[in-house]
């Protein structure tokens, strides 16, 4: 499915968003600048927006995903790392990253609770997984933008890519998600430590950052923007 929409994705997204997900995209860098330099993975890398920031960043990074046409828009955007890989079983060794970034591709893991495991287990400790992901949007904002991701962006992105079935794919996931507690309550069942998450656009979107601990207790924090 995201092979066949792999050439208009990035127009879609820039479409579909007003352009805003950019900036979701640079909020996202900004939670990785608060952490520990070293290498960072960037899971589900798709087309490479988060992967080819963090690379014009400074970081030292490496793009996972499963999909090849994906991986290939990524390459051809200039992102150096990129392996072609399965988020729940993960061709690195432990202890191999000193950040995890996760953009839009988070909800569509087969197994949350398995991804989770998988990434701490290639975590540095006291090293953070970051992930930008759709939320609950403010309830005046509820109706009007269900009625627009389950109605108006399927028929949107079907007309330019010719595949209105993976957007109504697209669409259920981001409606059967976890709000922000939801994935910050997934986060510490998984063990996870200084949960924190802000959120962006009136709540359509938030970027959580969990923790690998060295040792200490489980610390939460929600902000909004």
């Amino acid at each position: 499915m995201f092979g066949k929409i792999s050439r208009p994705y990035d127009c879609i997204n820039r479409l579909c968003s007003l352009g805003i997900d950019r900036y979701w995209r640079r909020q996202l860098i900004v939670s990785v600048g608060r952490c520990r330099t070293g290498p960072v993975l960037d899971l589900a890398t798709g087309s490479g927006d988060v992967a080819l920031l963090l690379q014009r960043a400074g970081y030292d990074v490496t793009g996972l995903d499963f999909c090849a046409p994906m991986l290939a828009l990524a390459r051809q955007k200039g992102v150096k790392k990129l392996l072609q890989g399965d988020a729940m079983h993960m061709p690195f060794p432990d202890q191999s990253f000193a950040a995890v970034t996760v953009a839009f591709g988070f909800r569509n893991f087969a197994d949350y609770t398995l991804a989770l495991r998988e990434i701490w287990r290639v975590l540095q400790p006291g090293s953070a997984l970051h992930i930008l992901e759709f939320s609950s949007p403010a309830k005046w904002l509820a109706g009007p933008y269900r009625c627009y991701l389950g109605k108006i962006m399927p028929l949107l992105a079907g007309i330019i890519s010719r595949q209105p079935g993976a957007y109504d794919y697209l669409a259920s996931t981001v409606a059967r998600f976890p709000d922000a507690d939801g994935l910050a309550a997934l986060l510490a069942a998984a063990g996870y430590t200084n949960i924190a998450w802000q959120k962006h656009t009136f709540g359509i979107v938030a970027i959580h950052r969990g923790q690998k601990p060295v040792s200490g207790c489980c610390q939460t924090h929600k902000t909004a923007s």
